[in-house]
């Protein structure tokens, strides 16, 4: 088997969305909608059929190709694909197909042929091009929108909540400031000690009173522990984690 693994170079690209929180949101915003843009894809190809149908019973005529002598819409299924290709992909609809590629334009003085062509472009334009493309993009773009401010609510209670006991900033901010010399005698993380420097009593209290880090080290401690090494606390808090009574 001769393949060029070139071609799939491409996708090593795909990394990026593991980079990136918005394109995870945005994958999730599609797969999150699926259900609800396959119903609706499925409402579209209905209404596709029922535009379908009413064009091969009153505009044959107007699918007839002088250039190729062919009419593009001479069976029910061929009539179909013209529709499903060109009359979504088309920015103005199936009218585009009739000038730009047919060059099939309504005669005027063909005051019913005239009239329903134009009801009926008009209606293809507004129900299949405006309404509903603008329904899945809405629904997806809606969703994309809800999962944005998902993720900025995290974020905000990130920061502005202690990760054990819940407790917010604000609450600590009426308290004065901890100077920093008492806060680096508690926190383990040396990089964050500057003498003479003043911290709040919010930040003081994730660094070192409830430093989430130190209570998973903690349990991948006891995780690592014999349960016979274990004194009568640290067993009451393993038996805790084992049922997940935490």
């Amino acid at each position: 088997l001769d393949l060029n693994l070139s071609y799939f170079n491409p996708i090593i690209l795909t990394i990026i969305i593991k980079m990136s929180k918005n394109l995870q949101n945005m994958l999730k915003a599609i797969s999150l909608s699926g259900k609800s843009l396959l119903m609706t894809g499925l409402l579209g190809l209905i209404l596709l059929l029922i535009f379908t149908m009413f064009g091969f019973w009153l505009l044959t005529s107007s699918f007839y190709n002088e250039s190729t002598h062919h009419n593009s819409c001479s069976t029910m299924l061929e009539c179909f694909t013209i529709f499903l290709h060109y009359g979504i992909l088309f920015h103005s609809g199936i009218f585009e197909y009739f000038h730009g590629v047919l060059d099939n334009e309504s005669d005027i003085n063909d005051t019913n042929t005239y009239t329903l062509r134009l009801f009926y472009d008009f209606a293809f334009f507004v129900i299949i091009n405006i309404l509903f493309l603008d329904i899945i993009f809405g629904m997806v773009v809606d969703t994309f929108s809800h999962l944005r401010e998902e993720t900025k609510e995290i974020q905000h209670h990130q920061k502005n909540y202690c990760f054990i006991c819940g407790l917010s900033k604000e609450s600590f901010n009426k308290l004065k400031n901890i100077s920093l010399d008492h806060y680096s005698n508690h926190s383990r993380n040396q990089h964050d000690s500057h003498p003479n420097t003043q911290v709040s009593s919010f930040t003081y209290h994730i660094k070192a009173e409830h430093n989430m880090w130190d209570y998973l080290y903690f349990i991948i401690y006891l995780l690592k522990m014999k349960e016979y090494d274990m004194n009568s606390l640290e067993r009451s808090i393993y038996q805790m984690i084992k049922h997940g009574d935490m």
